[in-house]
């Protein structure tokens, strides 16, 4: 979603270079076999967060509580997946 609204917006002006880092970061990984090392190439997709900044800015205050329970979904649910694939056999004790 906010590779688009990056590419499309209208009235939020990016540069193209943003959208473009955007897509090689998050593509990488994906089309790589290496998926151990993928959450140093989301964490390095920086240029997606002012986009949601943006975005979040745009939404009627009345439907913005919506965003932002979707956006904590998906963030617990990522932090989930995280540190469940990273303590996976770590465990001592």
């Amino acid at each position: 979603f906010g590779i688009g609204y990056l590419a499309f917006a209208k009235r939020a002006r990016f540069p193209m270079e943003a959208w473009m880092i955007g897509v090689a970061f998050i593509l990488l990984p994906i089309v790589s076999s290496v998926l151990a090392s993928f959450n140093r190439f989301v964490m390095a997709d920086w240029v997606i967060y002012p986009v949601y900044a943006s975005f979040f800015t745009r939404i009627p205050s009345k439907w913005r509580w919506i965003a932002y329970v979707a956006t904590a979904i998906a963030a617990a649910v990522t932090t989930y997946q995280m540190v469940e694939r990273w303590s996976v056999d770590r465990f001592v004790g």
